[in-house]
């Protein structure tokens, strides 16, 4: 089996196990976010580097997960502007930079 099919596996049987992620602590939701982040960029590779089609596969797990990034993004938010006195403009700008 070549390596980029491993790798493709690897990302599905990853998305699989770890289906629901939920942000709880800030931490958790910075990791989800990474996480979030790291998904789409691997589905992306696969589509536009190797070929493979994946990408219909990430858009589903995105929208069963999509309260999970929503909750996550509020929950950085509510760091951003309660721990780190940033406006909420200024919270936009930071998560979108």
């Amino acid at each position: 089996m070549k390596l980029t099919h491993i790798s493709v596996i690897g990302l599905l049987m990853v998305a699989g196990l770890h289906g629901k992620v939920d942000a709880m602590t800030v931490n958790e939701a910075y990791n989800n976010l990474i996480f979030f982040q790291a998904a789409s960029n691997e589905g992306d590779y696969c589509e536009n580097k190797l070929n493979i089609q994946a990408l219909p596969a990430l858009k589903k797990w995105q929208r069963q997960n999509d309260p999970v990034l929503k909750r996550t993004i509020n929950t950085i938010e509510q760091h951003l502007m309660t721990d780190k006195g940033l406006s909420k403009p200024e919270v936009r700008l930071e998560l979108i930079s």
